[in-house]
């Protein structure tokens, strides 16, 4: 009975070893893809080249691990690997069912991991399916607050109120958004992320539930608190938008 144990026990010791090293090579692949599309940098490959830059080595990592996926019996180890592989195909911009499948598999065996409950949610949005990504991040919300899971929710939210055709229902969703995004500022006052997430609640505010100058305001004194991180100064999308509300709002006088 203890050589049944300790045997268990190595082979467990081993599948953890074989994951960690996993998981190690996706969270380097991510790194290398943020080098590639770096603000500012001066890049010699478009970006539909620089994908399959990052596609090749994907496959690389992916074809050292194919046998040995097949072995990992530990439930902690297989709902980790699963974790990390769907996250590894939800690197990309377009949506990979694989990404749901593995993310799904994952969350099956972990059913509390806020990470993987984010992760799937996020993959469900890449598809549209707004309904299955709020579901995914509600959950994750009802076992612990995180930032990244409440701006995804403050997001989900705007894009599902805007298929809404009961005013009343949908000024409340644009007010749930505007909430969610708060909570996520609320986390961490210096994650520019949440205070681009919160200004834009405040512009779609503007647009869907009342035109005043206050909600314009609101949104570009977000936009400008986002800029103070040093991790969102370079954002382009981020200087656009300011750029277009504080326009708008000079044209309310």
């Amino acid at each position: 009975m203890t050589d049944l144990v300790d045997e268990v026990q190595l082979r467990t010791a081993e599948e953890a070893k074989t994951v960690s090293a996993f998981k190690t090579d996706i969270e380097n692949l991510y790194q290398y893809r943020d080098e590639l599309f770096k603000p500012n940098s001066k890049p010699v490959e478009s970006a539909k080249n620089r994908y399959k830059l990052i596609r090749t080595r994907l496959d690389q990592i992916l074809s050292n691990y194919n046998e040995i996926e097949e072995q990992i019996r530990d439930p902690c180890q297989r709902a980790l690997f699963s974790y990390w592989k769907g996250r590894a195909f939800n690197l990309f911009p377009e949506y990979d069912k694989r990404a749901t499948d593995y993310l799904s598999k994952a969350a099956l065996l972990q059913p509390s991991n806020v990470l993987t409950l984010n992760e799937l949610g996020e993959s469900y949005a890449k598809n549209g399916e707004f309904e299955m990504a709020a579901n995914c991040f509600k959950n994750a919300n009802s076992k612990e607050k995180n930032r990244l899971v409440l701006r995804n929710l403050s997001i989900v939210t705007r894009q599902l109120a805007s298929k809404v055709t009961d005013r009343t229902e949908r000024n409340r969703m644009i007010e749930e958004s505007i909430q969610y995004a708060k909570q996520a500022v609320e986390l961490n006052v210096q994650d520019g992320a949440s205070w681009y997430t919160l200004a834009n609640s405040y512009v779609c505010f503007y647009f869907m539930v009342e035109n005043h100058p206050k909600n314009l305001k609101q949104a570009f004194s977000a936009y400008n608190l986002a800029l103070k991180d040093p991790a969102s100064e370079n954002d382009g999308d981020l200087h656009y938008s300011r750029g277009v509300v504080r326009n708008m709002f000079f044209f309310c006088f």
